[in-house]
């Protein structure tokens, strides 16, 4: 179980020096890290090298040797960001790779292996980098292609690192495959001094040439005359020749080659005519050329060429086993081909609450299916034996399925694969015994997938996941105390709790035990009950929270003596049953049994109960009322259903029957009335009319609702609205403007707050809108395409007061706005995705840097209590969990 750690970390308050940030709750200790899902696996200088993902890191290049073990080469692009590292390509003693530092975007790497890895050339100067790709080696240096200009080249540094293009003219390569990436194929492919490759122009289509340093342009082997071209594609080369296929009117879609510096030659036809056998699936193996090709009735045959002669396998014994798939097959290692299987293992089970896979060593507190995943296997065709490649604990390891998870070093074959201990980490084997891992690189643990938080006291409840006992209820005091409330589902699986309320300052939620929802109550002495075990003379089958309502519960529920519908409990009495619907006659369009008039339980005269009332106007008028009204001005206002209006306004007195407000959508068919904003003396609501056009309006149950706005054509519905200073602000678009800030009320008209502008310092586009100091908060870009953070005042045009060198919170947890100060998440590329803090008088500050540097945290959920905010955030070492800093 997770326990609440404190440390400390230092901040400076826009107005004094307060406490550090603290992770008060790891919850999630699971053991069970995410793994560093390694990739471009290559042997270099008797080491292994390969790219690997780490919180603290992102994806950098890592090395490994048997005595030192895993080290990370060089931390290219600081922080948990990454330098998109690719293409590694081992080129006359050099590693090279294409990586970002996140100064000069993509581009060429290398390394000696000895000294630190340094950029090469930096051929497109900025931010964006010129994408080299595909290195191969080509005289004394390397070629290979890359971007300046938005256009591609073909690019040669010599062993003096010079670099130079090839051709001016720029590429236009293929869109089809370039063959299978192995180790000595790629979609550059050398033969003396010629670079041989696909290319697509305007004149010629697809087609297969090749370039020189010396030649202006490409050479085309034109097989297919005109724009369309022959679209070779598989392209391979195999000993001293490059084969591909290709259409070509004659053979149809077959294998050609290279036959001499100027020539193609047809290399092999399945179909002796113009019908093709579309060639698929060129592999290099056991230095032998292998693919698949279809015969002239449409099946399918394994081919291989090698010592001059073709042979076609025809799936017979002894021949290739038809339960090895031949497209599943990844190399060849020793004696046996490498491939995927799929498998299927009861002790690699698939985890819910951690919405992953893991091993479990404890079957019997867990009810999740056995695991189907591939795996990798052994097949040797001359004995025709398949072996699973397992851990020592005879499970089969889950492979992680791409072109560069694999290689062979040390005479070992080396993969990324999940033992569900560990994550996706190297591993390597010898064919005859069991997997060894060979590192462990990522270690960082689960988050605990905090969910909700609320508040009663100084005691903080929220739902949580420590990887043991699934999402549950957990609390943390202030003086540091902390634990689950009850383990509703024993074992792993979660009791999915939700519904978090505070009613008499104790706690309520929803969970489920074994698929049957209850509600559960957390008393004063921090003992946790099902309702059904403190109330006396009402039992429910099942019941769900909808909502806290005049400092009530409304509870929808089924009793043990059948009452299915809404309940209202109060915390100390037994609940009461409030809907009373004939299943035969409006059932049909509540689906419940019972519903409420009002709830109000006072007099409306001296002779009748408000009770009377009902009955005398339900056998009338056959209207029904929601178990909530709005009081205004002394007049409460329902939402009511009349088959013969269907859902309406209406509105009523102490004194006085239900009347129709208004019928805004004649007819049966309701008008989908919502209150936006109420208050004792207005109430602010939106409905549609009979021709769909949306609407606001205001009433204060004297006079006649007042029609404020509609959104007709020249309008898109609002995004956002909030009420603010008696006005109700809103973000929409009109006449094809973009995402403005409006404002409305009862006694103002329509004002524009901000207006679409040519000016590059206006507002162009508004993402998000809170409050805070008195003020609103703008998250929006100006007509530079810069984000940024602008306060208004509600009259006047916002003001930027913080420039987003990279970008702010995307979700609304990540925004909190109060009397003092606001809050929210922000990414200055210095420090990364951090907390950020402004008083409304001083510039904002940033409250912490809790991963250091320009990783990010990326605090959310934030709740303010005792002069202390909670929020959630990733430290890269024990998951997204709780933290707190402490204001003065």
């Amino acid at each position: 179980m997770k326990l609440f750690i404190f440390c400390s970390l230092f901040f400076i308050s826009l107005l004094s020096s307060a406490q550090k940030p603290s992770l008060v709750a790891d919850i999630n200790t699971s053991p069970i890290p995410y793994g560093s899902e390694p990739d471009d696996f290559i042997s270099f200088n008797n080491q292994l090298y390969f790219t690997a993902k780490t919180p603290e890191y992102g994806r950098e290049l890592w090395k490994y040797d048997k005595e030192s073990g895993a080290s990370l080469v060089k931390d290219i692009a600081p922080g948990s960001p990454g330098s998109e590292i690719d293409g590694l390509k081992v080129i006359n003693n050099y590693l090279y790779f294409s990586a970002d530092d996140n100064k000069h975007g993509n581009e060429l790497w290398r390394t000696d292996g000895i000294n630190p890895p340094c950029m090469v050339k930096d051929i497109a100067p900025g931010t964006t980098g010129s994408g080299p790709d595909y290195m191969t080696a080509y005289k004394d240096g390397i070629a290979f292609l890359a971007h300046y200009n938005n256009e591609e080249y073909l690019y040669y540094l010599n062993a003096k690192d010079s670099l130079k293009r090839l051709i001016d003219y720029p590429l236009s390569r293929s869109k089809y495959n370039h063959g299978i990436p192995q180790e000595d194929c790629n979609s550059l492919f050398v033969l003396g001094n010629r670079i041989y490759s696909d290319f697509n122009y305007t004149h010629s289509g697809d087609e297969f040439g090749f370039v020189n340093d010396t030649a202006k342009f490409p050479f085309f082997f034109e097989l297919v005359e005109g724009t369309k071209g022959s679209r070779p594609n598989n392209i391979t080369k195999y000993k001293d020749n490059i084969y591909f296929v290709a259409n070509h009117l004659e053979t149809g879609r077959e294998i050609w080659r290279t036959k001499d510096s100027t020539h193609l030659g047809l290399f092999f036809q399945t179909n002796r005519s113009a019908e093709s056998s579309n060639p698929h699936s060129f592999k290099v193996l056991k230095d032998t050329l292998w693919w698949l090709a279809s015969d002239s009735l449409g099946n399918e045959y394994i081919h291989r060429y090698g010592n001059g002669t073709v042979i076609t396998y025809f799936d017979e014994e002894g021949d290739w086993n038809p339960e090895v798939d031949f497209k599943d097959v990844l190399t060849s290692f020793n004696d046996a081909f490498v491939y995927t299987k799929q498998v299927e293992s009861d002790n690699f089970l698939y985890n819910k609450d951690l919405s992953r896979y893991s091993f479990n060593e404890e079957k019997s507190i867990s009810r999740s299916n056995p695991r189907k995943y591939k795996a990798l296997c052994l097949y040797n065709r001359e004995q025709n034996t398949q072996t699973l490649i397992k851990t020592k604990n005879n499970t089969p390891l889950e492979y992680n399925q791409s072109k560069s998870h694999f290689t062979i070093f040390n005479d070992q074959l080396v993969f990324c694969a999940n033992d569900g201990h560990t994550g996706f980490e190297i591993w390597s084997s010898d064919g005859i015994n069991p997997a060894t891992q060979l590192c462990d690189i990522n270690k960082a643990s689960y988050s605990s997938n905090v969910r909700s938080m609320v508040s009663i006291g100084s005691t903080i409840y929220m739902v949580a996941n420590d990887g043991k006992h699934g999402h549950e209820v957990w609390k943390y005091e202030v003086n540091g105390k902390a634990g689950m409330l009850k383990d509703i589902e024993p074992g792993r699986l979660s009791s999915n709790p939700g519904k978090l309320s505070v009613l008499n300052n104790k706690l309520y939620f929803q969970a489920q035990q074994k698929g049957n929802p209850q509600v559960y109550v957390n008393n004063k002495n921090g003992e946790t009950q099902q309702l059904n075990n403190i109330l006396k003379t009402v039992q429910f089958k099942w019941a769900t929270i909808t909502k806290v309502l005049n400092e009530q519960l409304l509870l929808t529920a089924e009793s043990e003596d059948g009452r299915n519908g809404e309940w209202l409990y109060d915390g100390e009495n037994e609940p009461i049953f409030l809907q009373n619907i004939n299943n035969n006659t409006l059932g049909i369009y509540f689906n419940r049994d019972n519903f409420p008039y009002w709830t109000d339980d006072e007099k409306i005269s001296d002779s009748k109960s408000i009770s009377d009332l009902q009955k005398e106007f339900k056998s009338e008028h056959k209207t029904f009322f929601d178990a909530k009204a709005i009081e205004v001005n002394g007049t409460k206002l329902v939402l009511g259903y009349n088959p013969g209006y269907g859902f309406e306004p209406w509105i009523y007195t102490d004194n006085k029957l239900p009347e129709l407000l208004n019928d805004y959508y004649p007819g049966p068919q309701s008008s989908k009335f919502t209150i936006l904003k109420a208050t004792d003396k207005l109430v602010y609501f939106s409905c549609y009319n009979k021709d769909g056009i949306y609407s606001w309006w205001a009433y204060d149950g004297i006079n006649e609702p007042k029609h404020l706005i509609s959104f007709d054509d020249q309008w898109d519905a609002p995004t956002q609205f909030l009420y603010f200073d008696n006005k109700l602000y809103f973000t929409a678009t009109k006449d094809y403007g973009y995402n403005q800030l409006w404002s409305i009320s009862d006694k103002t008209a329509l004002k524009a707050i901000t207006r679409n502008s040519d000016d590059r310092q206006a507002i162009r586009k508004i993402n998000y809108v809170f409050r805070g100091i008195n003020k609103l908060f703008l998250i929006a870009s100006d007509n530079n395409y810069d984000n940024g953070l602008w306060e208004c005042d509600g009259n006047s045009a916002p003001k930027k007061i913080q420039n987003a060198h990279y970008k702010f919170g995307e979700n609304k947890d990540q925004f909190l706005g109060t009397d003092k100060y606001i809050f929210y998440t922000f990414n200055d590329k210095e420090i990364g995705n951090e907390l950020w803090m402004y008083d409304g008088i001083h510039p904002p500050k940033a409250l912490t840097d809790i991963q250091k540097g320009v990783k990010d945290s990326n605090p959310r959920l934030f709740h303010l209590l005792d002069n202390k905010l909670y929020f959630l955030a990733n430290d890269g070492f024990n998951g997204e969990e709780l933290w707190m800093v402490e204001l003065e």
